[in-house]
């Protein structure tokens, strides 16, 4: 046995194959028939014709009124969710396109496998990155256990990996960017050679950075808290690597957002607007309470991060570990781990914080967990090492994989909007007796689509 798990760990390339097969194991693709759709498009148009723009998509997606996430911009139509994604999924495409298996005449299940396909893809990037990154931060077992709790016990199985969401790119960006700076903190510079690596990595990490900013706008918020943590730990010389990295793919997305859309959030502002007819809500776009909301993120009973992953309560075991001295504290990750925070602030405060009807349990958390994981990594030993705290760990972690595997084979049911949409009575969010999760399950097992 030990020889056999010696053997996984040699080989990273497991925590990638493993994952990609689980995920495609359903056989089909999980969305909520509105967001994924222009990302998808936006890839097929780049493989078409070379563009970004969505003229194509009335043959597959008949509509008699603009939908909300299209706008037509200067003569185009173009997605109102970032194109980003799009653009970084076209290669997946490239066998629909090349032998003609997406076209109007044929099933949309046919685009609608790629989707799955992409964001399954990414999804299990991820994955390999984060164990890539918990190597340097714990044991290889600890390295091991909480790659594949990520993998099955988060929204990263029945939401990013089941369609081409903004979720799947983003997160793996996320991987890639804080795998560079882990690197380049378990490497203190030696040689000159040995500095322009490690500066190499700074500037990889910024980028990365970047582009998730343009696979998802509200990463930039968080971004900016891990930019802190890289003067904390490099001074002036590391954050001039980092920020040479990170600001050309977010000024692109910006310059781009006011020439089509005429302001910086680009299409994101047209969703906002868009949130009445959408989901019900009046008034401002930040007009939660924000106990309200940060309740509700954390542990209502059908979006509550806790609930549906509740072994995540132990990141708090990483966070004592940081807090332990002043050198960890303001250290990289010690730092960093406020990210989450201001990303849970931020949601919570907007008007929507449930995050709409469609998908399956707590969708907006999903950028709060690359940081979670590298906590709980950071705090694997010490928990671990307690007989009860590893066992209470398990049992979470069960429960957290079930509920997942409840959401990629039963989603979706009629929970939303039976017996009143939830945008109607949000009271039906605190429902521990008729929640998503129970719904789910006593709706069965979803028939096989391809």
């Amino acid at each position: 046995m030990n020889r056999l798990f010696q053997a996984i760990v040699r080989r990273p390339f497991v925590f990638f194959l493993i994952p990609l097969l689980i995920y495609m194991l359903n056989f089909r693709e999980i969305s909520n028939r509105g967001d994924t759709v222009p990302t998808v498009f936006t890839a097929l148009s780049l493989l078409w014709d070379g563009d970004i723009f969505l003229g194509e998509i009335r043959d597959y997606v008949p509509y008699e009124r603009l939908p909300y996430f299209l706008s037509e911009r200067r003569g185009h139509l173009l997605s109102n969710y970032p194109i980003l994604p799009g653009i970084l999924s076209a290669p997946v495409f490239l066998p629909g396109v090349l032998f003609d298996w997406i076209r109007p005449d044929l099933p949309d299940a046919c685009w609608r496998f790629f989707s799955k396909c992409a964001g399954s893809l990414y999804t299990a990037l991820s994955v390999l990155m984060l164990f890539l990154t918990l190597r340097r931060l714990t044991t290889s077992a600890g390295a091991m256990v909480l790659s594949m709790a990520y993998a099955f016990g988060t929204a990263c199985w029945p939401i990013s990996s089941q369609a081409l969401w903004q979720h799947g790119p983003s997160g793996f960006l996320w991987m890639v960017s804080l795998y560079a700076l882990v690197r380049v903190s378990a490497s203190p510079p030696r040689l000159g050679e040995t500095q322009r690596g490690l500066n190499g990595l700074l500037f990889l990490a910024g980028f990365a950075a970047g582009l998730a900013v343009g696979c998802r706008l509200i990463n930039l918020a968080a971004f900016a808290v891990v930019a802190v943590g890289v003067l904390f730990q490099w001074k002036g010389r590391g954050i001039v690597y980092f920020l040479a990295g990170l600001l050309p793919p977010v000024l692109l997305l910006v310059a781009y957002n006011f020439y089509y859309f005429g302001t910086w959030d680009g299409g994101l502002s047209q969703v906002l607007e868009l949130r009445e007819s959408l989901d019900g809500e009046t008034g401002g776009v930040w007009d939660t309470p924000l106990l309200v909301g940060i309740t509700g993120n954390l542990v209502s009973p059908s979006r509550g991060l806790f609930v549906f992953s509740p072994f995540l309560l132990f990141s708090v075991a990483g966070i004592a570990e940081l807090w332990k001295n002043r050198e960890t504290r303001v250290s990289l990750l010690g730092i960093s781990m406020w990210a989450p925070l201001v990303l849970l602030l931020i949601f919570s405060k907007y008007t929507v914080w449930w995050g709409g009807n469609a998908h399956y349990g707590p969708r907006y958390q999903i950028e709060m967990l690359p940081v979670l994981m590298l906590l709980l990594g950071v705090g694997w030993k010490r928990f671990s090492a307690k007989r009860w705290l590893l066992v209470v760990f398990c049992v979470l972690l069960a429960c957290s994989i079930f509920i997942q595997w409840v959401g990629a084979y039963c989603h979706p049911s009629e929970w939303a909007m039976d017996p009143v949409p939830i945008f109607e009575d949000k009271s039906r969010l605190w429902d521990w007796c008729d929640n998503q999760v129970v719904r789910c399950l006593q709706s069965g097992v979803k028939p096989r689509v391809f």
